[in-house]
């Protein structure tokens, strides 16, 4: 099995292709990398059960300490791929936002390299297939995911993983062990981010179409062996005691947010506005992704109709189960659906096809370029570092503090502990942290310790963030 595996590598030309596209993800995001987005609740969410196991010793998501039964000494918020991986890079290079983006990153560049080489594998010229790769790097929703300290990258490289290894050069080679490693990797996949399983059901249809009948052995081994982590996750839980938090942590709030409760007949549709308006702010993307999908979905090789297969699946999957307010799920169909656009896109005439291209290109570069550019002109308040001085000369180590999600990162490396959706309470919180380019209006029962002015030069009259990184420390009055 393993010879064979290796016989599938890319070429040195493939492979030179492939790394230059994943230094240029890099390189592009690299200079703000810490400086925009602002700090999200999911970034938070996604990562202080790392931050408390390797700075405590306790898995916990303790920023909801008061908000529900198990948050303050267990973690089920997600399945625990990306915590170990996290627990992991924390213990080894140490806890900064740096570290944080740096591993999605990564998972960036991963997904970069396995998707030019799915694309080569299916027989796309190279130039098509960095197209395709490019039209992913360029997605407003990859851009934020590389930035966000969240998981979705590295589930999406396994998927790949798994899309690669049902691909060998022979055609219709179909064995039971690639279907085994194959869902073994969408499993691994799902420990990341559970929304990755819909890669067992999308290669099962894709191969169905390429081998017209998959044995039935190899689609019950995908499936199987997609399942075999997350069940093993789950019957730990409850094998160890921890069943209450898995409930209400994984069960009543992930999967009860996320699961689609919209009329039956809105799901579709609504699924392809939610594609559509991760577009608003580069909509040249939009008429190329279009006219690649018509050109290349009756015309495309057996090999990009495999993916169209999968594409089909995995976007009824998604649309009809989950809840339209999940912006990143779409990204786990539209995976599937590039190779099917970069063949269409392949048939068209070259000079419109440049020409449409460039457009989107630009479009991308020149929305996410000046959201890069103003970051930088206003990086002295952006500043991580500057945050960690102004906490850690104000704040006592051990201490809870009730602020913002933005300070998460702040106040953790000064040794105090975040709480969020709380009302300010002293025998609770031992400071409280408001904005400082609002009005100050006291948290009842607190008095102000310390003041950070805001610094942040406006651009075109805004902020062009969702915070001036400008706070207030607020005591309990005495």
């Amino acid at each position: 099995m393993i010879p064979k595996l290796l016989r599938d590598l890319p070429g040195k030309s493939d492979a030179r292709w492939a790394c230059a596209l994943a230094a240029l993800i890099v390189l592009w995001h690299l200079p703000a990398l810490t400086l925009t987005p602002a700090v999200n609740h999911d970034e938070i969410m996604l990562n202080a059960a790392a931050r408390n196991w390797t700075a405590r010793g306790v898995i916990a998501l303790t920023p909801l300490t008061n908000q529900g039964e198990t948050y303050a000494t267990a973690y089920y918020w997600h399945p625990p791929g990306h915590l170990w991986m996290m627990a992991a890079a924390y213990r080894i290079f140490g806890f900064s936002i740096e570290v944080t983006r740096g591993m999605s990153l990564a998972g960036g560049a991963g997904a970069v390299i396995l998707l030019f080489t799915l694309l080569r594998r299916l027989k796309l010229e190279r130039s098509a297939a960095a197209a395709g790769t490019i039209l992913f790097m360029a997605h407003p929703l990859v851009w934020w995911l590389c930035r966000s300290g969240r998981m979705d990258l590295t589930a999406i490289c396994c998927g790949l993983g798994a899309m690669l290894v049902l691909n060998r050069r022979e055609a219709g080679e179909n064995s039971a062990a690639r279907a085994a490693c194959a869902g073994l990797l969408v499993g691994i996949g799902g420990m990341f981010h559970f929304m990755a399983l819909v890669w067992a059901p999308a290669l099962v249809a894709a191969e169905a179409i390429r081998v017209d009948r998959v044995p039935w052995k190899n689609g019950l081994l995908i499936g199987l062996l997609a399942a075999l982590p997350l069940a093993g996750w789950v019957a730990g839980a409850f094998a160890g005691g921890d069943g209450p938090a898995w409930v209400e942590q994984f069960l009543g709030y992930q999967l009860g947010q996320r699961t689609a409760s919209t009329p039956l007949w809105r799901r579709l549709p609504d699924e392809l506005l939610l594609f559509a308006g991760q577009f608003r702010s580069v909509p040249a993307m939009i008429p190329l992704l279009m006219v690649g999908l018509f050109q290349g979905w009756d015309r495309a090789a057996i090999s990009r109709r495999w993916a169209a297969g999968g594409a089909s699946a995995a976007f009824f999957l998604i649309a009809i189960a989950t809840a339209k307010g999940s912006g990143a799920y779409p990204l786990y169909w539209f995976i599937w659906f590039i190779p099917v656009v970069a063949s269409g896109l392949a048939l068209l005439r070259p000079k419109v096809r440049n020409w449409l291209f460039a457009l989107a290109i630009a479009n991308a570069a020149a929305s996410q370029l000046s959201l890069a550019a103003i970051a930088l002109y206003q990086r002295q308040a952006r500043d991580p570092a500057r945050a960690d001085r102004f906490f850690s000369a104000h704040l006592k180590p051990g201490s809870v503090v009730l602020g913002p999600e933005d300070a998460w990162y702040a106040i953790e490396r000064a040794g105090a502990q975040l709480r969020i959706w709380d009302q300010p309470e002293a025998r609770l919180h031992d400071y409280v942290v408001t904005y400082a380019n609002v009005a100050a209006v006291p948290p009842r029962g607190f008095e102000l310790l310390a003041e950070q002015p805001d610094n942040m030069p406006k651009f075109l009259g805004h902020y062009w963030s969702s915070t001036a990184y400008s706070y207030r420390i607020w005591v309990p009055s005495h």
